[in-house]
């Protein structure tokens, strides 16, 4: 799942079409919600990512994103998924 409290919704939208993004994402800019995401979650950057466990817990987390960076395929792969 996606959180997206920073980009206008349109621009968004065409960014994940133009990548293929195919997970749910929440669009929404509303002051609240960036309070909350930030504060709660602790972003300090974006992207952001989190790894959620199957007990809901956060598993892994990094910031940044490049296509040649590991983390996110070794992260699953200590959760034993592929």
């Amino acid at each position: 799942m996606g959180v997206n409290c920073a980009d206008n919704k349109e621009i968004a939208k065409a960014f994940m079409r133009e990548n293929g993004a195919t997970f749910p994402t929440v669009l929404d800019t509303s002051i609240e919600t960036s309070m909350f995401v930030h504060r709660d979650y602790k972003i300090t950057a974006y992207p952001q990512s989190y790894l959620i466990d199957r007990d809901g817990k956060i598993a892994a987390a990094w910031v940044g994103y490049s296509d040649s960076d590991p983390t996110p395929t070794n992260e699953l792969a200590k959760l034993g998924i592929k």
